[in-house]
C-alpha cells in the first residue's frame, strides 16, 4: 500500500500523520492538566504522589513522565479493601454524574470497577471508529458481535463506534464460545448479509466448523473480513484465515481504560495506538526503565482525556514490542505488537516464554486441529525446562508425534522442552479466555 493511498484512507488524518515532536507536545500539555485533575480530586492519586514526593508543578512534558510513580491493578484492590470505597480513590467526579459502571475482566484477580460519564461516552467511540477504520470497517457493513459480553467495558466502546460509524450490529445474547454455533444454527438466512464477523474463542470455533463440515466461504458469500482481539501467533492467524476463507484483522487493547488499537494495514504484525488519548510506555519488567524502540517490555498506559477514571502508568501487566519508526502505512503513531500477559509467561533460563511461542509449533501440525495447551509455570523462577501440558482428540497424538512436537519446539525455542499429554476438557477457560498458563 502506498502511503499516499493509506493517508487518503485514514479516519483522522491530521493526528494519525502528526510529527512526532508535535504528538508528544500534545501528550505533555495533556498530561499537565491530567496530573493536576487526579492530585486533586483522586486520593489514591494524591497519596501516592505525595507517598513518592511528586507534586504536579514538577511536571512540565512527557519528559517527565518517568518522575510519577507507576501503579497496579494490585494496588487499586488493596485500596479498595482497607477503605471499602469501592472504586478505589480513583473516582475525579461526583458519582451521579456517571452514566454507567463495569469492571475488569478479573482474568488476573478480582475485578476493579470504573466507569464512564455521558460526555466520555459520547467521545469513547472515537478511538474505536479509528481503529475499526484502520483494520477496514466501513458504514454499511454488518457484523456480528456477542450481547452477552456487553458487561466488558471495551464492549461499550464496540456498540458506541458501529452506531455512530452506521454499521449494522448482529448481536447474538449467548456466550462467548456459542457466538458462531449460534449464527450459523439460529439464524442461516442472516449470513448472506454479513461483512464482519468475531472470533472470540478461534479453538473453540475452528472445531465447531470443521466438525460440522461448515465452509463459511458458501455460506457467508459476503464475509470480507474476521474481526479478532486476541493474541496472534502466525500459526492462529493461517489457521483461522484458511478456516474462514478471509483476511484475518487483529487488535489489541484493554477495556480498563476504554483504549484500542487496529491492526496496521501495511503490517499485520503491528497495531497503531491511539496517542493522542494515551501515553504508551514500555518498560524494562526489572528495572522499570523505558525499553528502546524495536524492544520488548511491559506496557504502561497514562490516561489523558477522560475526567471520571483517567488512570496514570497504569501497569497493564502485558509483554509487548513497541516501534515508532517511521510506518510504511503513514501513520506516525506508536506501533505495539501484544506478546503476552506477564504473569502468564514462563521464564526459562534468561527469557520469557510466551502462549504465542508455543502455539506457534503446536497449531502448525495439519494433524491436530487448534489443540488446546497449557504452559506449566513452577513456582520457582526461572526454571530449567518449558513444560506444556496438550489436549489432544484421544488418538490424535501418539508418543512418536508427542516427542516430534517436543523436539520442534525445543529447536523453535532454543530451550529444552517436555510435552504432557492431558485429557480433553481439562484445560479451563475463564471468562472467554483459555487459561494458557498453570502454576505448579
Amino acid at each position: 500500500m502506498s502511503t499516499a493511498g493509506a493517508v487518503a484512507d485514514m479516519r483522522d488524518p491530521e493526528i494519525e500523520t502528526m510529527p512526532r515532536d508535535a504528538l508528544e507536545q500534545l501528550q505533555g500539555e495533556r498530561l499537565r492538566r491530567q496530573v493536576g485533575h487526579v492530585d486533586a480530586n483522586a486520593e489514591f492519586f494524591g497519596s501516592l504522589f505525595a507517598a513518592n514526593g511528586v507534586r504536579p508543578a514538577d511536571i512540565s512534558g512527557v519528559d517527565d513522565l518517568g518522575r510519577l510513580p507507576r501503579f497496579a491493578k494490585e494496588d487499586l484492590r488493596a485500596w479498595r479493601e482497607s477503605t471499602g470505597d469501592p472504586f478505589a480513590g480513583t473516582l475525579c467526579v461526583p458519582a451521579e454524574r456517571l452514566t454507567f459502571v463495569t469492571h475488569s475482566s478479573g482474568t488476573s484477580g478480582r475485578p476493579n470497577l470504573f466507569g464512564l460519564t455521558l460526555d466520555e461516552y459520547e467521545e469513547v467511540w472515537k478511538i474505536y471508529a479509528r481503529t475499526f477504520h484502520t483494520v477496514g470497517i466501513r458504514p454499511g457493513d454488518h457484523a456480528v458481535l456477542s450481547g452477552r459480553n456487553l458487561w466488558h467495558a471495551a464492549a461499550h466502546g464496540f456498540d458506541k463506534a458501529f452506531e455512530r460509524m452506521g454499521v449494522v450490529k448482529y448481536y447474538f445474547g449467548t456466550p462467548a464460545q456459542d457466538v458462531i454455533p449460534h449464527l450459523f444454527e439460529s439464524a442461516p438466512e442472516v449470513l448472506p448479509l454479513l461483512n464482519i464477523t468475531i472470533s472470540l474463542m478461534p479453538e473453540v470455533e475452528v472445531e465447531y466448523i470443521r466438525s460440522h463440515d461448515i465452509d463459511p466461504r458458501q455460506r457467508c458469500p459476503n464475509l470480507r473480513i474476521l474481526q479478532t482481539g486476541v493474541e496472534m501467533s502466525t500459526a492462529r492467524r493461517r489457521l483461522l484465515a484458511d478456516t474462514w476463507g478471509v483476511p484475518v484483522r487483529n487488535q489489541f487493547g484493554s477495556g480498563d481504560q476504554f483504549w484500542m488499537c487496529g491492526e496496521c494495514p501495511a503490517d499485520e504484525r503491528w497495531t497503531h495506538a491511539p496517542e493522542d488519548y494515551l501515553i504508551f510506555e514500555v518498560l524494562d519488567p526489572h528495572t522499570h526503565e523505558p525499553v528502546p524502540s524495536g524492544g520488548t517490555g511491559v506496557l504502561h498506559v497514562t490516561n489523558l482525556w477522560m475526567e471520571s477514571f483517567p488512570f496514570i502508568r497504569y501497569d497493564m501487566e502485558d509483554m509487548v514490542a513497541h516501534d515508532t519508526s517511521p510506518c510504511p502505512c503513514g501513520r506516525t503513531s506508536k506501533r505495539l505488537a501484544m506478546r503476552g500477559r506477564l504473569t502468564w509467561s514462563v521464564r526459562v533460563g534468561d527469557r520469557y516464554v510466551f502462549s504465542q511461542d508455543v502455539e506457534e509449533v503446536l497449531w502448525a501440525r495439519p494433524e491436530l486441529t487448534a489443540p488446546n495447551y497449557q504452559l506449566v509455570r513452577r513456582s520457582r523462577q526461572p526454571q530449567d525446562a518449558l513444560e506444556v501440558r496438550l489436549a489432544a482428540p484421544e488418538g490424535a497424538v501418539c508418543a512418536a508425534l508427542r516427542e516430534e512436537l517436543a523436539r520442534d519446539l525445543s529447536m523453535q525455542l532454543d530451550l529444552p522442552c517436555r510435552i504432557t499429554l492431558v485429557e480433553q476438557g481439562s484445560i479451563s477457560v475463564k471468562g472467554w479466555k483459555a487459561e494458557r498458563v498453570i502454576q505448579e
